[in-house]
């Protein structure tokens, strides 16, 4: 009889009490029935540690962790550091997984013993109202929109190059063999998601494998505060990111790619201050890339500028959502947008 490999699922927890529930759920009700689901709550105030015990008293495979407020990065460190698996699945705790990704995801590593890293397609979950502020009173909708699949054998060049251009991997559709993080850790010095895209460069440039599956076994939950916040705050850690690159050695062959992303989020920086409507701060850093830009990078930042002249960011969002899904007017990674149907019914 086959022995499975034991997953070991790691799921940070900051002031999670409104959809833990429902992202733990989903690692129950997991086909491949051998995982632990370490859950490391760094510092909530509110009520995730009693919902999250609830589920550890029925079920030991739940096993709850707390640490004082240290950040994403060392949230997911503390969960490796107790791991026990042969696999690691990282979720985050407003999100979920299909139930058969464990299973799919396992029996693909098994299948390659040359692969390090299997990650699958994923999509959105939204159910803020599109005409008005407000949740909406159906079930929502799940979409996608840039593909998930690495664009080039080189995955450091994709995962530098490419990212959040043509492709984009969110951390809940990996799994990985547990010796890819004996070798490499989150780094602390990357906020706001630029540590979960510094730690795939880095594992890229270790020379571990990526295979793809084709289909949806995870989604992100989008919610009014995800579309319209943290805007400047991701965007200054991967300038801080991309900063760090061009002085690492390692990736002197990628230097001139490694300058262009870096000009590339300055610009999107100018778009995220004007969005803030900090019109000194933006058009300061506009003037600084102004030699760096093209004729089109120019109007994209002219065009935030005047819409935030007259709107208010939330506002523009809420249009652009709303052209994008009911019309065929598309642009950026928005032009891949496209609604996708769950294979059963999904509880969010």
């Amino acid at each position: 009889m086959k022995v499975e490999g034991l997953v070991t699922i790691i799921v940070p927890c900051y002031n999670s009490e409104k959809f833990i529930a429902t992202t733990l759920k989903s690692i129950e009700e997991q086909t491949y029935k051998n995982w632990e689901c370490i859950i490391i709550d760094d510092g909530s105030k509110d009520g995730s540690s009693k919902i999250v015990k609830g589920f550890e008293e029925r079920d030991k495979r739940f096993k709850y962790f707390f640490q004082k407020n240290q950040g994403s990065a060392a949230a997911k460190n503390a969960g490796i550091e107790k791991a026990k698996g042969d696999f690691i699945q990282f979720l985050d705790a407003d999100d979920i997984i299909l139930r058969d990704k464990l299973k799919i995801c396992v029996d693909k590593l098994e299948e390659l013993p040359e692969a390090d890293i299997v990650y699958t397609e994923y999509c959105f979950y939204s159910q803020v109202s599109l005409s008005e502020n407000k949740r909406m009173e159906d079930d929502g909708y799940f979409y996608q929109t840039l593909p998930v699949k690495i664009p080039s054998n080189d995955a450091v060049f994709s995962f530098i190059s490419h990212w959040n251009i043509d492709f984009i991997i969110p951390i809940n559709s990996y799994l990985f063999r547990r010796r890819v993080f004996e070798e490499i850790k989150f780094d602390d010095r990357f906020k706001s998601f630029a540590e979960d895209l510094y730690c795939w460069i880095m594992i890229g440039q270790r020379g571990f494998k990526f295979e793809y599956l084709g289909e949806v076994m995870a989604v992100y939950r989008q919610t009014q505060e995800s579309s319209t916040t943290k805007e400047t705050a991701i965007i200054d850690s991967k300038i801080a990111m991309t900063d760090y690159l061009i002085k690492d050695e390692r990736f002197r062959k990628y230097q001139d790619e490694i300058r262009k992303v870096n000009h590339f989020f300055r610009q999107r920086l100018v778009m995220g201050k004007f969005m803030e409507k900090d019109f000194k701060k933006g058009i300061r850093i506009l003037r600084e890339e102004l030699k760096y830009s093209t004729f089109k990078d120019m109007i994209k930042m002219g065009g935030w500028f005047s819409l935030m002249i007259f709107f208010k960011k939330e506002t523009v969002v809420k249009m652009r959502q709303w052209i994008i899904k009911n019309t065929p007017i598309k642009w950026g990674g928005w032009s891949s947008f496209r609604l996708w149907t769950p294979p059963y019914k999904i509880k969010m």
